[in-house]
């Protein structure tokens, strides 16, 4: 049996180990919301985009854009398109955060566009099977 004395010695390095790893950054810390939308931002950082959304919708008319100007603005990281044309409505579509990791469910933000090249609605969704 470890005597009191041992005891306090354990529990005195635990501490020390404790503090040195959070006085040197050791200790992990969840990343702080990133709410202000700038298109280096959202192409930078996919996981965070859920917290930008209502900014770059307040920023950015993406109802009145093309295609193009969209994929220039927004940038290509983690995105699906889907072509649109000849009767065929396409898509373009952000992977905004992951909710499951295990099961690969994620939120997306999809951007509807008609088959004439007309972006038709936006909205976010949760998809399965990215």
């Amino acid at each position: 049996m470890l005597s009191v004395k041992k005891w306090y010695s354990i529990v005195i390095l635990v501490c020390c180990f404790m503090l040195v790893a959070e006085v040197a950054g050791c200790s992990k810390k969840a990343p702080e919301p990133i709410t202000e939308f700038t298109p280096e931002v959202w192409d930078t950082y996919p996981d965070l985009r859920h917290y930008m959304v209502e900014d770059m919708e307040a920023k950015i008319d993406i109802l009145n854009l093309t295609p193009d100007e969209i994929l220039d603005i927004l940038g290509t990281n983690e995105v699906k398109i889907i072509p649109y044309g000849e009767g065929e409505r396409g898509a373009i579509i952000y992977r905004i955060t992951e909710i499951g990791r295990h099961v690969g469910t994620l939120e997306i933000y999809y951007i509807l566009i008609s088959e004439n090249g007309d972006v038709e609605r936006t909205s976010t969704k949760i998809e399965s099977g990215w």
